[in-house]
C-alpha cells in the first residue's frame, strides 16, 4: 500500500512539474515577443442575441500574435459600436466583420443577410409558422410535403435545415427592439417568414413551395445538430 501511494504522489509531483514548465515557457514566449508581433482583435465580453445593437459594453481589445488572427477579425472598437449582430455572439468569441451590419436606420433588412446569403419568404399560416410564435433571430429547418402527382407515393423530406429567420412579416429586430403587429385579439399574427437562404438552396425552396407544402421547424437554442434521417411515405409510418 505503502509503494502504491509513493507512485501516486510521484505522479501528482510530475504533473505539476511539467505543468509549470509549461506556464513558464508560455510566459517567456509571450514575454519576448515583440510589440509588432502581436495584434488587436474584439473579443466579446458578453453574449449578444441575433439582430442586437453591439456597444462597447459587449467587445473588449486584446492582444494576440498576428499571425494567428484571421483577415476577417475586428481589429478596433470603432468598427462595431453603433452596428448590429447578423447571429447570435457567444462570450470569448473573436469578433469578424461578416458577424456584424449596419444598423436598420442606414440601410434596412439587406445589411442584416449574411454574406453568401439570400432573403427569401415563403407564405406561413398557425401551422405552418409555428402557431406564430416565431421571431426574427431564430433558427428553423424547412420540412417539405410533395404529393404523388409529383412522386411515387406522398414524401415528406426536411429539404432544408438551420436557416436563419430574417423577419417574420414586414418585421425585423433594430436597436428598438421587435416591433410585431397585434391582432385584436391580442396575439401576433404574420402571413411571411423571410430566411436566410443560399442561391441553390433558394431554387429548392421555391420547387418545393410550388409543387408541395413547407413548414417550419424552431430549433433549440444553439443547437447545431442535424438530422441525417431518411424521407418518409406511408408506408414508412407503419413499424413493424
Amino acid at each position: 500500500m505503502q509503494t502504491i501511494t509513493r507512485k501516486g504522489r510521484n505522479l501528482v509531483l510530475a504533473s505539476l512539474f511539467f505543468a509549470v514548465l509549461f506556464c513558464g515557457m508560455l510566459y517567456w514566449y509571450i514575454k519576448d515577443m515583440k510589440e509588432e508581433d502581436l495584434g488587436d482583435v474584439a473579443v466579446l465580453r458578453q453574449p449578444v442575441p441575433a439582430f442586437s445593437e453591439i456597444t462597447e459594453n459587449h467587445v473588449e481589445i486584446a492582444k494576440m500574435p498576428t499571425e494567428y488572427i484571421p483577415s476577417s477579425a475586428i481589429r478596433s472598437l470603432s468598427q462595431v459600436e453603433g452596428k448590429v449582430a447578423r447571429v447570435s455572439l457567444m462570450q470569448g468569441d473573436i469578433l469578424s466583420k461578416n458577424q456584424i451590419a449596419e444598423s436598420r436606420a442606414e440601410g434596412g433588412l439587406t445589411y442584416l443577410i449574411p454574406e453568401g446569403h439570400r432573403a427569401m419568404t415563403v407564405s406561413v399560416n398557425e401551422v405552418a409558422g409555428v402557431a406564430y410564435l416565431l421571431e426574427p433571430g431564430d433558427f428553423v429547418d424547412v420540412l417539405a410535403y410533395i404529393g404523388d402527382e409529383y412522386l411515387e407515393g406522398h414524401t415528406s423530406t426536411t429539404l432544408l435545415q438551420k436557416r436563419l429567420i430574417l423577419s417574420v412579416g414586414q418585421k425585423y429586430q433594430d436597436e428598438y427592439g421587435l416591433d410585431n403587429r397585434k391582432k385584436e385579439d391580442g396575439g401576433t399574427s404574420f402571413n411571411t417568414v423571410t430566411l436566410a437562404v443560399t442561391p441553390a438552396e433558394a431554387q429548392q425552396l421555391a420547387l418545393a413551395d410550388e409543387i408541395g407544402n413547407i413548414r417550419l421547424i424552431l430549433r433549440p437554442v444553439d443547437d447545431i445538430s442535424t438530422f441525417q434521417g431518411k424521407n418518409t411515405n406511408p408506408g414508412g409510418l407503419l413499424k413493424e
